[in-house]
């Protein structure tokens, strides 16, 4: 009689293996401050640790870009795009902009409804707008707590033969629906045959409203750059391209926009004089009166603290909502007479933007 065959696996975990991210590529890292600091260059750090990664020093100094193979055929695989909360302990809930699930709990949930980078107070999810709270007695705006997120998952080289390559971009810049766009149209063409394609991941500069941005893209891999993969993924697997320039060049791509949560950068020039004097206008017109014995501090506190906001160069929503916490802050302190610590507050808030406007 025949042996019965021995159980091997187990359903819902080895029957959807998963390569392990070995790195992150970025093109963004926090400065020593702790403010987001915007980089003309790719860098390749440890998913965990954020240190950057030496084996990826053989592509240069300062690579604008990488070659990469597509690992699956199944591109929910390996692309991930949806709006997520994250937690000191990792993902706390993801949605597709109508339906949300709370992952300790599994509970569903409103998600944030259309995205919305003019009003974001509009988004249904309260997770999804932007909040104000009392920090020493003073109102302080946070940014929202979930964003819209595109992750891909690559093949590269350098990583070693199970790992990924892994890339994030955030908020809703058009840079999200151009990789999507992008991979959407290579799963066509491939006819859903996408593991092994070769791509080239590009970093594509464009003007922001504080100097240049930059955000991530794939362009068609050149006959040399296809060599170079076939040679370095030899022992690894085979390596095939999409027949004919699927990807348009990057010149023909959609203009980019940044995303909300990046977007400290500010308005055109011909609208930033008249934002300052309606905002100057605005506050030296409001009925509480300073006290006599503080006024000239407070008068220069805040002038110094409008001079900053028109050197960071804020756009109108973070102008109008700068505008909105001063002057609540100052009836708070006509109300509880604590305009001390409304003068150390201003101080603060100008300090921020300063060192903002230093580093990015």
């Amino acid at each position: 009689m025949a042996e019965p065959s021995r159980p091997y696996g187990i359903k819902g975990i080895t029957d959807h293996p998963r390569r392990p991210v070995l790195a992150k590529a970025k093109i963004g890292r926090m400065s020593a401050l702790g403010y987001p600091e915007k980089l003309d260059h790719v860098i390749f750090v440890e998913p965990e640790t954020g240190d950057e990664i030496e084996a990826f020093r053989k592509l240069g100094d300062k690579p604008t870009s990488f070659l990469a193979v597509l690992p699956a055929n199944d591109i929910e695989t390996f692309v991930d795009c949806a709006w997520k909360r994250f937690g000191e302990f990792g993902l706390k809930c993801r949605g597709d902009g109508e339906q949300g699930v709370e992952r300790k709990t599994g509970r569903e949930r409103g998600c944030a409804g259309p995205y919305n980078k003019d009003n974001p107070a509009a988004h249904r999810c309260r997770f999804a707008r932007p909040t104000k709270s009392k920090v020493n007695g003073l109102l302080t705006e946070h940014p929202p707590e979930c964003k819209p997120v595109l992750s891909l998952q690559l093949l590269v080289p350098l990583a070693g033969a199970v790992g990924l390559v892994q890339l994030d971009t955030g908020g809703a810049s058009s840079g999200v629906p151009t990789l999507f766009s992008q991979l959407e149209q290579l799963n066509r063409v491939s006819e859903g045959q996408l593991a092994g394609v070769a791509v080239k991941v590009i970093i594509r500069p464009f003007n922001g409203q504080k100097g240049i941005c930059y955000a991530w893209a794939l362009a068609n891999p050149s006959a040399h750059d296809l060599s170079c993969l076939t040679r370095d993924f030899a022992a690894l697997s085979a390596v095939r391209v999409v027949d004919g320039d699927v990807l348009p060049p990057p010149g023909e791509l959609p203009p980019l926009v940044e995303s909300i949560d990046r977007d400290i950068y500010g308005l055109p020039a011909a609208r930033k004089a008249q934002e300052k004097l309606a905002l100057a206008k605005t506050v030296s017109t409001t009925d509480i009166v300073v006290p006599p014995e503080v006024a000239g501090e407070v008068r220069v506190a805040e002038a110094a603290l409008w001079a900053q906001v028109g050197r960071a160069k804020l756009p109108k929503a973070k102008r109008d909502c700068t505008l909105e916490v001063v002057a609540a802050n100052r009836e708070l302190a006509a109300r509880e007479a604590c305009w001390p610590a409304y003068l150390s507050w201003l101080t603060g808030k100008s300090e921020e933007l300063a060192a903002k406007a230093r580093h990015s």
